[in-house]
């Protein structure tokens, strides 16, 4: 259940943003006011974390898959992602939930993406995350199967070796993810085993030369770095399902508008990145247990369209998911339920999270009034840039608040339509202003 704090702390982001809070506070509130969108995520579920992607007991196997999350600005991607968060670490995998809001987040960088991936990553049952937290499971998972031999010590001793010759996409990950483990477990040199930690999240990228001399590494030339930083990823991939315990990993793209304002080579060396990792050309990362969900609106599925036609056949689908295709590349959230059926359920939700919020006990009769005018009102506007969902749950929770600071009452269209009116104003105001300083 969630605590007081996490349920204001979700009705303010609504209220002040029309958004979900952090993934880890929506995971707990998000039940609260989430509707539609649950048998769309069985249908992953069952699909993919329950089948086609997840490694198999011994944690070897499984396959790589990728979707496109398509809505428009503020037509609940972030909202999707938050839930599928928090089924999937349900579920036994691994999660890296990534908001890629700079220009830091590409996947034609993989080093840096890598490094944003290991410090993102959640185990299922942990409170932290980052790569920290895998080696101390690892470790953990290590010393369990050692206890049952004879001789416990010589029998770690002996697992740790052994995992340091797997055959992994990159040898040089495992080595230094052998040299933590044992590290960990003997604490006697605290400075090498955070170079080895740091290593792992970032690979040259902060080590100091000091660093690479003691954990025996050398120093990659910068046109290996991309390469090197794919490989450690799909090691980390491999490695937590093998001794992490995890089904496999779900990487989780918000907000991926900003990688495609790149122009000209930086544009194709993207979308040949975003191709690659689709296609999973080399022959080194088979069965790589992973499923990868991509959130952009719809405009930039047309920009792929016109300037990389390859990729965009990829993501090209003939049987929609909303008509049932569970194998479709694409999801698009528009067609998530009816309109109308869905604000007014959302509308209702939200009344229950403000009685929660705000210690309310709101006129459920006189509330669905409200709703009914509020739903009419959007549905008769054409909006652009901005999807009607989040001006809905925007304008929706600021009336809320305004009556447990006033009063209940029944609002009319004219003032209604004032309140959509000036939020539909404030956000797109916000949006270009967040584009200016991005630009």
């Amino acid at each position: 259940m969630p605590t007081h704090n996490e349920i204001m702390t979700t009705w303010r982001s609504l209220c002040s943003n029309g958004t979900p809070p952090s993934p880890e506070i929506s995971a707990k509130v998000m039940p609260e006011w989430s509707c539609g969108i649950d048998t769309w995520l069985d249908r992953l579920v069952n699909t993919y974390l329950r089948d086609y992607c997840m490694a198999d007991k011994d944690g070897t196997g499984g396959n790589s898959h990728f979707k496109l999350l398509l809505a428009e600005y503020g037509g609940g991607k972030t909202h999707f992602l938050h839930a599928f968060r928090g089924r999937s670490l349900a579920e036994g995998y691994a999660v890296c939930y990534l908001q890629c809001k700079g220009n830091e987040v590409s996947f034609d960088d993989w080093m840096s993406l890598y490094s944003m991936i290991a410090r993102s990553i959640r185990l299922p049952g942990s409170d932290s995350q980052g790569i920290r937290k895998i080696v101390e499971s690892s470790k953990n998972l290590l010393e369990s199967m050692s206890q049952k031999a004879p001789n416990p010590d010589a029998a770690f001793e002996a697992l740790l070796d052994d995992l340091a010759f797997r055959e992994y996409p990159n040898s040089v990950f495992l080595e230094i993810i052998s040299k933590s483990i044992r590290l960990l477990r003997e604490r006697q040199d605290p400075t090498l085993f955070n170079a080895a930690l740091n290593f792992l999240q970032d690979g040259q990228q902060t080590a100091t030369a000091d660093d690479l001399q003691r954990l025996n590494i050398s120093k990659l030339p910068a046109s290996q770095l991309s390469r090197f930083g794919r490989e450690m990823f799909y090691s980390l991939v491999k490695f937590v399902t093998e001794f992490c315990g995890c089904k496999g990993l779900v990487l989780l793209m918000d907000e991926m508008d900003m990688m495609f304002t790149a122009r000209g080579r930086a544009l194709e060396r993207l979308l040949a990145a975003l191709r690659t990792i689709i296609d999973q050309s080399d022959d080194r990362i088979d069965s790589i247990p992973l499923f990868g969900v991509l959130a952009i609106v719809p405009s930039i599925n047309e920009q792929i369209q016109t300037h990389y036609s390859a990729l965009y056949q990829r993501f090209s689908v003939s049987v929609p998911f909303h008509a049932g295709n569970d194998n479709a590349a694409q999801i698009d959230l528009q067609y998530v339920a009816d309109s109308k059926k869905l604000l007014s359920a959302i509308g209702e939700k939200l009344v229950h999270l403000a009685n929660l919020a705000l210690g309310m006990n709101y006129n459920t009769d006189l509330q669905r009034k409200n709703i009914a005018t509020f739903v009419a009102v959007i549905e008769e506007r054409v909006f652009t840039s901005v999807d009607s969902r989040r001006l809905f749950v925007k304008s929706w929770c600021q009336l809320l608040d305004e009556q447990h600071r006033v009063g209940e009452r029944d609002y009319d269209y004219y003032t209604i339509n004032q309140l959509i009116q000036g939020t539909y104003q404030g956000i797109t105001a916000q949006e270009v202003s967040t584009e200016e300083e991005d630009g």
